[in-house]
Protein backbone atom coordinates (compact mmCIF):
# COMPACT_ATOMS: atom_id res chain seq x y z
CA UNK A 1 0.00 0.00 0.00
CA UNK A 2 1.33 3.41 -0.99
CA UNK A 3 2.11 5.81 1.82
CA UNK A 4 1.27 9.51 1.49
CA UNK A 5 4.13 11.67 0.23
CA UNK A 6 5.32 14.79 2.06
CA UNK A 7 2.96 17.06 0.08
CA UNK A 8 -0.06 14.87 0.93
CA UNK A 9 1.05 14.67 4.56
CA UNK A 10 1.08 18.48 4.75
CA UNK A 11 -2.38 18.83 3.19
CA UNK A 12 -3.72 16.01 5.40
CA UNK A 13 -2.28 17.55 8.54
CA UNK A 14 -3.91 20.89 7.68
CA UNK A 15 -7.29 19.18 7.17
CA UNK A 16 -7.04 17.07 10.33
CA UNK A 17 -6.26 20.12 12.45
CA UNK A 18 -9.53 21.71 11.28
CA UNK A 19 -11.99 18.81 11.17
CA UNK A 20 -12.33 18.34 14.91
CA UNK A 21 -10.95 15.82 17.36
CA UNK A 22 -12.33 12.60 15.84
CA UNK A 23 -10.57 12.42 12.46
CA UNK A 24 -9.28 9.55 10.40
CA UNK A 25 -7.54 9.19 7.05
CA UNK A 26 -8.55 6.52 4.53
CA UNK A 27 -6.93 5.65 1.20
CA UNK A 28 -9.33 5.17 -1.73
CA UNK A 29 -8.56 3.50 -5.05
CA UNK A 30 -10.34 3.85 -8.37
CA UNK A 31 -12.28 1.01 -10.00
CA UNK A 32 -9.33 0.12 -12.23
CA UNK A 33 -6.64 -0.05 -9.56
CA UNK A 34 -4.69 2.66 -11.38
CA UNK A 35 -5.10 5.65 -9.07
CA UNK A 36 -5.52 6.34 -5.41
CA UNK A 37 -6.16 9.28 -3.13
CA UNK A 38 -6.57 10.00 0.56
CA UNK A 39 -9.63 11.35 2.34
CA UNK A 40 -9.71 12.87 5.82
CA UNK A 41 -13.00 12.53 7.68
CA UNK A 42 -14.14 14.27 10.83
CA UNK A 43 -17.06 12.98 12.89
CA UNK A 44 -19.56 15.41 14.44
CA UNK A 45 -18.14 18.33 12.50
CA UNK A 46 -19.27 21.03 11.90
CA UNK A 47 -22.39 19.81 13.74
CA UNK A 48 -23.32 16.80 15.84
CA UNK A 49 -24.49 13.92 13.64
CA UNK A 50 -22.58 15.21 10.61
CA UNK A 51 -19.39 13.80 9.11
CA UNK A 52 -17.16 16.09 7.08
CA UNK A 53 -14.62 15.10 4.45
CA UNK A 54 -11.52 16.71 2.95
CA UNK A 55 -9.65 15.36 -0.05
CA UNK A 56 -5.88 15.09 0.02
CA UNK A 57 -3.91 15.19 -3.21
CA UNK A 58 -6.30 16.58 -5.84
CA UNK A 59 -4.35 19.83 -5.63
CA UNK A 60 -1.35 18.16 -7.29
CA UNK A 61 -3.32 18.47 -10.55
CA UNK A 62 -4.04 21.92 -11.96
CA UNK A 63 -7.64 22.86 -12.67
CA UNK A 64 -8.44 25.67 -15.10
CA UNK A 65 -10.35 28.92 -14.78
CA UNK A 66 -10.09 30.34 -18.27
CA UNK A 67 -6.35 30.65 -18.95
CA UNK A 68 -5.48 30.55 -15.26
CA UNK A 69 -4.44 27.38 -13.43
CA UNK A 70 -5.65 26.77 -9.87
CA UNK A 71 -5.12 23.98 -7.39
CA UNK A 72 -8.05 22.83 -5.26
CA UNK A 73 -9.09 20.31 -2.65
CA UNK A 74 -12.70 19.32 -1.96
CA UNK A 75 -14.66 19.55 1.27
CA UNK A 76 -18.00 17.85 1.84
CA UNK A 77 -20.41 17.17 4.69
CA UNK A 78 -23.31 14.78 5.08
CA UNK A 79 -25.44 13.27 7.83
CA UNK A 80 -23.31 10.61 9.53
CA UNK A 81 -25.96 7.93 9.12
CA UNK A 82 -25.56 8.07 5.30
CA UNK A 83 -23.15 5.36 4.26
CA UNK A 84 -21.24 6.11 1.07
CA UNK A 85 -20.88 9.89 0.86
CA UNK A 86 -17.13 9.40 1.22
CA UNK A 87 -17.24 7.41 -2.03
CA UNK A 88 -19.02 10.30 -3.77
CA UNK A 89 -16.28 12.74 -2.72
CA UNK A 90 -13.46 10.39 -3.74
CA UNK A 91 -15.21 9.68 -7.05
CA UNK A 92 -15.22 13.41 -7.81
CA UNK A 93 -11.42 13.33 -7.54
CA UNK A 94 -11.14 10.26 -9.78
CA UNK A 95 -13.54 11.85 -12.29
CA UNK A 96 -11.30 14.92 -12.43
CA UNK A 97 -8.15 12.84 -12.89
CA UNK A 98 -9.53 10.26 -15.34
CA UNK A 99 -12.04 12.34 -17.34
CA UNK A 100 -10.35 15.74 -16.93
CA UNK A 101 -13.46 17.13 -15.25
CA UNK A 102 -12.55 20.65 -14.20
CA UNK A 103 -13.24 21.22 -10.50
CA UNK A 104 -13.53 24.95 -9.91
CA UNK A 105 -16.06 27.28 -8.30
CA UNK A 106 -19.42 26.74 -10.00
CA UNK A 107 -18.46 23.57 -11.87
CA UNK A 108 -20.35 20.32 -11.41
CA UNK A 109 -20.06 16.55 -11.76
CA UNK A 110 -23.11 14.88 -13.27
CA UNK A 111 -24.66 11.65 -11.92
CA UNK A 112 -21.88 11.08 -9.38
CA UNK A 113 -24.36 10.48 -6.51
CA UNK A 114 -26.58 8.31 -8.71
CA UNK A 115 -23.69 5.83 -9.04
CA UNK A 116 -24.06 4.97 -5.36
CA UNK A 117 -27.89 5.05 -5.04
CA UNK A 118 -27.68 7.26 -1.96
CA UNK A 119 -30.61 9.51 -2.73
CA UNK A 120 -33.90 9.60 -4.58
CA UNK A 121 -33.65 13.36 -5.07
CA UNK A 122 -29.99 14.40 -5.27
CA UNK A 123 -27.93 13.09 -8.22
CA UNK A 124 -25.12 15.53 -8.94
CA UNK A 125 -22.47 17.66 -7.19
CA UNK A 126 -21.81 21.38 -7.58
CA UNK A 127 -18.67 23.06 -6.19
CA UNK A 128 -19.02 26.30 -4.24
CA UNK A 129 -17.04 28.38 -1.77
CA UNK A 130 -16.70 26.53 1.55
CA UNK A 131 -19.11 28.64 3.59
CA UNK A 132 -19.62 25.79 6.10
CA UNK A 133 -15.87 25.63 6.69
CA UNK A 134 -14.55 29.14 7.45
CA UNK A 135 -11.47 27.61 9.08
CA UNK A 136 -10.30 26.33 5.68
CA UNK A 137 -8.40 29.12 3.99
CA UNK A 138 -6.04 29.22 1.03
CA UNK A 139 -2.79 27.47 1.98
CA UNK A 140 0.60 27.34 0.29
CA UNK A 141 2.52 24.06 0.21
CA UNK A 142 5.61 23.46 -1.92
CA UNK A 143 5.06 26.70 -3.86
CA UNK A 144 1.45 25.68 -4.69
CA UNK A 145 -1.51 27.81 -3.58
CA UNK A 146 -4.35 25.47 -2.62
CA UNK A 147 -7.98 26.61 -2.53
CA UNK A 148 -10.84 24.72 -0.88
CA UNK A 149 -14.20 24.10 -2.53
CA UNK A 150 -17.29 22.58 -0.99
CA UNK A 151 -19.24 19.83 -2.74
CA UNK A 152 -23.02 20.21 -2.48
CA UNK A 153 -25.45 17.55 -3.72
CA UNK A 154 -27.99 18.91 -6.21
CA UNK A 155 -31.07 17.61 -8.02
CA UNK A 156 -31.81 17.43 -11.75
CA UNK A 157 -33.82 20.66 -11.56
CA UNK A 158 -31.08 22.42 -9.57
CA UNK A 159 -28.51 21.31 -12.16
CA UNK A 160 -30.65 22.70 -14.97
CA UNK A 161 -31.06 25.95 -13.01
CA UNK A 162 -27.28 26.09 -12.45
CA UNK A 163 -26.56 25.69 -16.16
CA UNK A 164 -29.16 28.32 -17.11
CA UNK A 165 -28.53 30.94 -14.42
CA UNK A 166 -25.09 30.29 -12.88
CA UNK A 167 -23.79 29.30 -9.49
CA UNK A 168 -24.49 32.62 -7.75
CA UNK A 169 -28.18 32.39 -8.62
CA UNK A 170 -28.30 28.79 -7.41
CA UNK A 171 -26.66 29.74 -4.12
CA UNK A 172 -29.27 32.49 -3.74
CA UNK A 173 -31.95 29.80 -4.15
CA UNK A 174 -30.22 27.63 -1.52
CA UNK A 175 -30.30 30.55 0.90
CA UNK A 176 -33.88 31.51 0.06
CA UNK A 177 -35.05 27.94 0.69
CA UNK A 178 -32.76 27.48 3.73
CA UNK A 179 -31.79 24.01 2.47
CA UNK A 180 -30.33 21.46 4.83
CA UNK A 181 -26.90 20.94 3.24
CA UNK A 182 -26.40 17.71 5.21
CA UNK A 183 -29.63 16.06 4.03
CA UNK A 184 -28.91 14.10 0.85
CA UNK A 185 -32.64 13.24 0.68
CA UNK A 186 -33.81 16.86 0.73
CA UNK A 187 -36.33 18.18 -1.76
CA UNK A 188 -35.10 20.27 -4.67
CA UNK A 189 -35.21 24.00 -3.90
CA UNK A 190 -36.07 24.85 -7.51
CA UNK A 191 -38.49 23.28 -9.98
CA UNK A 192 -38.01 23.63 -13.69
CA UNK A 193 -41.10 23.79 -15.95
Amino acid sequence: MRQPDTFELSVGRYARERLGAATKVVRYGDDYGERDMFLVSGADFPDYGVTSYATVGLSKIAQHVGEKQVHVEILGACASDIDGFDNVISSCVFDSVRNKTNIVHGSHVVDIISQYSLSNTMKHIVFVSPFLFPEFEKIRIDEIDIYWLMAIPISDDELEFLVMHGVDALEDEFERAQIDIYDIQRASCVTQP
